[in-house]
């Protein structure tokens, strides 16, 4: 119940113009982001540069500076009332999770949606079986 109340209380914890003590985590994402090459999407994901605990980010060339310094704030905003940052999972599907008294609350990523273009061409027939309740 303590926890409950220090997260109700806790103030906005907002994102700076520049990014100053980063989260250990984050300066890892960054320096990930920063060396990555874009995917046929124009997105970077600092998972292209090391396959360990990096936090899951998936943005445009354009967000590099930007996401950085949201997932900062986000994390120590989890940190300062008491949650934790771990991970779980295998090597190719990593997830980022936050924890609370030592049950897994939520999972966190940060992705840009980009340009979708209209798919032209017909959906193929697929065979869904209908389930009816009663």
């Amino acid at each position: 119940m303590r926890l409950l109340a220090r997260v109700r209380e806790a103030s906005p914890y907002p994102v700076g113009d520049s990014l100053r003590s980063a989260h250990p985590l984050v300066r890892a994402a960054k320096n990930g982001l920063a060396n990555t090459s874009p995917d046929e999407r124009e997105l970077v994901s600092p998972r292209s540069v090391d396959a360990g605990d990096v936090l899951c980010i998936l943005v445009g060339k354009n967000s590099v500076p930007c996401a950085p310094r949201s997932i900062d704030a986000l994390l120590k905003a989890i940190e300062r009332v008491g949650g934790r940052i771990e991970f779980d999972g295998d090597r190719w599907r990593r997830r980022t999770v936050v924890s609370f008294a030592g049950e897994k609350a939520s999972t966190i990523r940060l992705r840009e949606r980009y340009n979708q273009r209209p798919n032209d061409e017909p959906r193929p027939k697929t065979s869904i079986q209908r389930w009816a309740f009663s």
